[in-house]
């Protein structure tokens, strides 16, 4: 799985917006299934989805509820790698926006100091 920081990177969320501290779970892929469920409409529009779900709960003061979603934001941006991108100046991803290219080694470095 993709590491928070990376996380943050490819979709575009400040560091008042992370919140650590939960582990993966049932409930977890199962939020998942449920935006995986829109992806007919691509996997950008169902990150797009998440990512704002994730605000919306943060600005509640949802604090567990947003821990969750950015859970189910990092299982996504793993197993659907086309819809990472980084955010140039708040602009939503797409054509000005350039594709994450993957390092290995950066990301295996980065599992190992997460266990």
């Amino acid at each position: 799985m993709i590491t928070v920081t990376q996380c943050a990177a490819f979709a575009g969320l400040a560091s008042d917006e992370l919140i650590v501290g939960v582990s993966p779970s049932a409930k977890h892929r199962s939020l998942l299934s449920s935006y995986i469920l829109n992806l007919e409409r691509g996997p950008m529009a169902v990150r797009e989805m998440i990512i704002a779900d994730l605000r919306r709960f943060h600005e509640l003061g949802a604090w567990q509820h947003a821990a969750d979603l950015l859970l189910v934001l990092r299982l996504f941006l793993t197993d659907y790698r086309e819809a990472r991108c980084v955010r140039e100046s708040n602009s939503p991803c797409g054509e000005s926006s350039k594709p994450q290219a993957s390092n290995s080694n950066f990301e295996a470095a980065e599992s190992s100091s997460e266990r």
